[in-house]
């Protein structure tokens, strides 16, 4: 896990940036369309959730794969909250999304293996 925040001075919005690392990828196929599949499973919700629930500003996230290591930016911005809150925003997300990747329906995940 790595987490930035990142501050400008003659900006009032705060911003956090955070990376998670899934691991090496060392040929394995299998890892990587997993990684793409969560990014895909996750990505519309992480924005959706983090606008429309927790009303933060700018809301991104990024599939990573970078040197063979296969991983997730977060990125979040807003003038309302301080980055602290926004990291426990990210946490919380992906806490959430714990429980749902583990009770996803063979038929759901077929249906998105298949965008993949």
């Amino acid at each position: 896990v790595y987490e930035e925040r990142i501050g400008d001075k003659n900006n009032k919005q705060d911003c956090i940036l955070a990376y998670y690392q899934v691991g090496l990828v060392k040929g394995d196929l299998k890892m990587s369309l997993c990684n793409n599949l969560l990014h895909t499973f996750m990505a519309i919700p992480f924005t959706q959730e983090m606008k429309a629930m927790r009303n933060l500003d700018r809301v991104a996230a990024r599939e990573s794969y970078q040197r063979d290591c296969l991983g997730m930016w977060f990125l979040v911005q807003s003038d309302k909250c301080t980055s602290e809150y926004m990291s426990k925003c990210i946490n919380d997300f992906l806490y959430s999304m714990k429980s749902k990747v583990k009770n996803f329906p063979k038929k759901d995940f077929d249906t998105l293996n298949g965008f993949v």
